[in-house]
């Protein structure tokens, strides 16, 4: 049978196709193919946000208008006490809407964006410590809660991603702890994504963060990573900027080389600034520091920055903090088994929260009331690991000093001290309880107290204030006292107060020189 020129080839490419496969069968490995995809990145840095523009309320629950869709979810940037920031970004340039409300009727307010691919909704003239819901493009809806007076709570972290390392322990679980701890807000210390691209960041972060994101911020202190490491283009913090939008000074929006800021709740002032900006002497960065605490008047002034790479002089820069009002330091961008938690760099605190690699992710958990920083070190396992305090130094006006009797102290499972009072004071006019003294311990020592009330009955237990923890390098601590019966909310009047000493080691451990009542 004579075969035409069509199928004689045919014929030729199946017995080569059968004997390139029965080649490659019997080949133990083969050559891989490389593919190098081109990163998306961002086209400018001045234009492309859009902010909204007010309009009418909002519109009725039929409403079909369709929107582009969500490349990255919205998220917050910032609340105060009457104000929030929300972003979102595009898959593509698109225009937007945003509606919120205390209902989910809207009803507060909304606004209108014109296209682009990044929105942000500057939103004002909210209520303090409320809860607003909000709806995005008529697709997402969420939720936030502007500040409040009084105690504040939050979550400090840092390396979630930095280095693609295999074997890490998952992130996800960091992510769900802090989630189950309800924080007020989370601080983040740096190396959030790999490249400073809008594609990473939104895998390695945004995707990350989203179970927490839409209704708490996260303040991020940008790391190496997220400011353009590896330097492929140079040093530029515009593209976590642009996606961060926290309230930078005018002089670092028109740079590419500054990220720093600050943010203040309540007499809580955090300021934030990237490592691997200058930070030597007459450096930006240094000018915003000590602008910022130039006529201190905050009960705390916390550093955040990342910093276990050596971008920086770090000798010079704890040298300039320490006759700086800085009570500690919030330190992450590295591994956990390289860095000591917790050091006491030229007299500041430096906490340190990074990567774990295999073991479970580190974080801290942040309380703040006007008299104490209450700093409890965890993982994201669940374990606590350490716990401290750092207290004001600020002078307090003393309403009653306390003396001690003359019955001798007994050093058994702990130190019982009782302080009397010249006559009884209604605990709503007490704010706390002062303790000068002396330590010589090579341990912590815990120290608490119970204010006993007038007319109390054998047996009947009294208030009891909270834990705070003595050390030699301190000579002053406060102790807050509960200012109505925990159950019943009552006032009550305060006749005795037992000062609760443990964890010393032999008599003389613990000297107290003065107790007194403000």
């Amino acid at each position: 049978m004579k075969l035409s020129r069509s199928q004689l080839l045919a014929s030729v490419g199946a017995v080569v196709a059968i004997a390139a496969l029965s080649f490659a069968a019997g080949r133990s490995t083969k050559r891989a193919r490389v593919v190098r995809v081109e990163p998306t990145v961002l086209p400018t840095y001045s234009t492309e946000v859009a902010t909204g523009t007010p309009t009418s309320a909002a519109r009725d629950a039929a409403d079909s208008e369709l929107f582009e869709p969500f490349l990255i979810k919205p998220y917050l940037t910032e609340t105060d006490r009457e104000r929030v920031t929300l972003n979102w970004r595009l898959e593509q340039a698109g225009r937007s809407r945003i509606e919120w409300g205390t209902s989910f009727d809207y009803e507060a307010g909304a606004l209108e964006f014109e296209e682009s691919e990044q929105h942000k909704a500057e939103i004002t003239g909210l209520r303090p410590d409320t809860t607003y819901h909000y709806c995005v493009n008529n697709a997402f809806r969420g939720e936030w809660r502007t500040d409040r007076d009084g105690t504040v709570r939050f979550a400090v972290v840092g390396h979630t991603h930095g280095s693609e390392r295999f074997g890490h322990y998952p992130d996800e679980w960091l992510v769900a702890r802090l989630v189950d701890l309800h924080p007020d807000f989370v601080v983040h210390t740096g190396d959030i994504t790999y490249f400073n691209l809008v594609d990473d960041f939104r895998r390695y972060f945004f995707q990350l963060f989203e179970p927490l994101i839409d209704h708490v911020p996260i303040y991020v202190s940008p790391g190496n990573h997220d400011t353009g490491w590896p330097f492929i283009d140079g040093l530029d913090t515009r593209p976590f900027r642009h996606l961060f939008p926290y309230p930078y000074p005018e002089d670092v929006i028109t740079t590419r080389d500054e990220a720093h800021y600050a943010i203040q709740k309540g007499g809580l002032q955090l300021i934030f600034l990237s490592y691997t900006s200058p930070l030597g002497p007459k450096s930006a960065a240094r000018a915003f520091v000590e602008e910022r605490l130039a006529d201190n008047t905050n009960d705390f002034n916390v550093l955040v920055f990342g910093g276990a790479n050596e971008y920086y002089n770090r000798t010079n820069l704890y040298e300039w903090m320490k006759d700086l009002p800085i009570d500690a330091v919030f330190n992450g961008d590295g591994s956990q088994k390289h860095n000591e938690p917790v050091v006491n760099a030229f007299g500041t605190p430096v906490f340190f929260v990074g990567t774990a690699d295999d073991q479970p992710h580190p974080l801290l958990y942040v309380e703040y009331d006007p008299e104490i920083l209450s700093l409890s070190l965890l993982d994201s396992a669940g374990a606590a690991s350490d716990l401290h305090w750092i207290h004001t130094q600020r002078e307090v006006e003393p309403i009653a000093f306390l003396g001690q009797t003359e019955d001798p102290i007994l050093y058994e499972s702990r130190i019982n001290i009782p302080l009397t009072l010249d006559a009884p004071i209604r605990s709503t006019d007490i704010h706390g309880l002062r303790l000068r003294f002396e330590a010589n311990s090579s341990t912590q020592l815990t120290a608490y107290a119970f204010l006993e009330p007038v007319g109390r009955t054998q047996g009947e237990p009294g208030f009891r204030t909270r834990y705070a923890f003595l050390s030699n390098d301190e000579e002053m601590l406060s102790l807050a006292t509960p200012q109505a019966r925990p159950i019943s909310g009552k006032a009550y009047d305060v006749q005795r107060i037992v000062l609760v000493i443990s964890g010393y080691h032999e008599k003389g451990d613990f000297e107290l020189r003065e107790a007194f009542l403000y």
